[in-house]
């Protein structure tokens, strides 16, 4: 976690989100969410998540669809499997790093 800036008082922050929990199936044509749970090292002083920086860790014809943070310990990776086959998606193989205003 890193502080990259100040803005009236409150902190913006680079933290990582890593997920999933468990190992995800996404059928050929399907779609999945992959929920990564998100690092904090100061949580009380977590406000909002402000932007996403990078996702890595997501296999080959896997593509993203959206990214939505249902709770502020959550972000969601909408997927959709683009291949003819069945993807794996392993326990803690994808990495997203997001910017967090705290205080």
């Amino acid at each position: 976690m890193a502080i990259v800036g100040l803005l009236q008082g409150k902190k913006l922050i680079l933290t990582t989100a890593v997920g999933p929990a468990t190992a995800i199936s996404v059928d050929a044509g399907g779609y999945a969410n992959v929920d990564l749970k998100v690092a904090f090292a100061e949580a009380a002083t977590h406000l909002d998540i402000t932007g996403l920086k990078s996702i890595m860790g997501l296999p080959d014809g896997i593509t993203i669809q959206s990214i939505t943070y249902p709770t502020l310990e959550t972000a969601r990776v909408r997927v959709r499997n683009c291949s003819t086959a069945t993807i794996f998606i392993p326990v803690n193989s994808v990495t997203v790093e997001l910017q967090v205003l705290g205080l």
